[in-house]
């Protein structure tokens, strides 16, 4: 069981919110929480109901700020003797203390912040004990996603839903601290499924269009092609004027970050859900290409001095021998290195490997329908 962490909950979010689509069947929020309590069972695995833990999902968290409820324009932080607790959508780590708090909202036919308000309020109170607030609202758009005119209203509506709630507080003195987490993501979806997305940008104190940064695989898959570039380099020929190891470091460069592509994959919020388990079979599953069997026992021995995880093939993966060419006479030597890899008691050559690295791994997200990335890789 993985323990949840605030970007683990944000990953999830922001790949709901990037894949979400116009009409359907939804009729309110809760088709999201479902679609959310799934995926986080997806991402963590069995969760233990009767455990006190980090991972703990807790449904309909009862709030320790109380509230003045009614109709949403009347919501109001108030203390005991004058209001109830009220409900957060959901709330992430011990019952007690949970350390992340989320808000979902729909609107099926445009903003409505009086409905997202209390959402706010309850995310920001300092008397709900969360280190990170997340919310994710969606806008459903009957016809086109707002332009000109129109996006500005809609930025300016956003932007005053938010002041409204955090006056609120700020009257009653329940502002949450500057140490607390804000991701509000918003997300208009027009009738054809063009997406727009919105965040608060806590620096900025106002909503701007995009999603809070997150690292893509593309800017891995983009790193492992400059490398491959760069060994193609070393082998066709290369000005000699550093040390011959250097050029041994960009190979191991190369198989390291092929490997641990995965990895980006695995976390990007727009790909994990989509791979399952398929991408660690793929890397070092009985059925993966050899070559990738290769590359990661290539990997782990370059980067360990010793090696404690179960080997791909061989422990011992390492480099052979070289073979060196230097050319002479012109302006400046020219010098090629070709590698020769050992495992198992067989040599590969290592440009061989890092192309067949890179055939596999287009194949893998080809048939996963994930983009390969064109530009990039110079």
């Amino acid at each position: 069981m993985k323990t949840m962490e605030a970007m683990d909950v944000l990953k999830i979010i922001l790949g709901i919110a990037e894949l979400m689509k116009y009409g359907g069947v939804m009729r309110n929020e809760h088709y999201i929480h479902h679609i959310f309590s799934h995926l986080v069972q997806e991402y963590c695995g069995e969760i233990d109901l009767a455990e006190n833990t980090a991972t703990n999902l807790h449904p309909e968290w009862s709030t320790r700020g109380h509230y003045k409820e009614g109709k949403p324009k009347d919501y109001q932080p108030v203390g005991p003797e004058d209001g109830s607790p009220g409900r957060v959508d959901f709330a992430v780590g011990r019952y007690e203390k949970p350390d992340i708090g989320v808000e979902f909202a729909f609107m099926p036919k445009g903003w409505d912040g009086e409905k997202v308000i209390p959402d706010f309020i309850k995310l920001l109170d300092d008397k709900n004990p969360f280190n990170t607030s997340i919310s994710f609202t969606l806008v459903f758009r009957e016809n086109r996603l707002v332009q000109k005119g129109g996006l500005a209203a809609f930025e300016k509506a956003m932007n005053g839903t938010f002041g409204k709630a955090f006056e609120r507080l700020r009257s009653n003195n329940r502002l949450f601290n500057n140490s607390r987490q804000l991701y509000l993501v918003v997300t208009e979806v027009d009738k054809d499924s063009r997406r727009r997305h919105w965040y608060y940008d806590n620096a900025g104190g106002r909503f701007v269009c995009g999603l809070p940064h997150h690292k893509s695989y593309v800017e891995q898959y983009q790193r492992v092609k400059r490398w491959y570039n760069r060994l193609v380099v070393i082998y066709e020929g290369i000005e000699h004027k550093v040390n011959s190891e250097y050029y041994q470091d960009e190979m191991y460069a190369f198989f390291q970050n092929c490997y641990h592509l995965k990895d980006w994959l695995k976390n990007d919020p727009k790909i994990w859900w989509v791979l399952g388990n398929a991408l660690e079979g793929f890397v070092s599953g009985d059925k993966s290409p050899q070559c990738m069997r290769i590359c990661g026992d290539l990997c782990n021995g370059s980067k360990h001095m010793v090696i404690t995880r179960k080997p791909k093939i061989d422990k011992n993966t390492s480099v052979k021998s070289r073979d060196y060419g230097l050319q002479l006479g012109g302006e400046v030597a020219i010098v090629s290195v070709k590698y020769n890899i050992e495992c198992q008691g067989k040599t590969y050559d290592a440009l061989s490997l890092a192309q067949c690295c890179m055939k596999e791994w287009d194949k893998f997200m080809d048939e996963y329908d994930i983009p390969i990335p064109q530009n990039g890789g110079s």
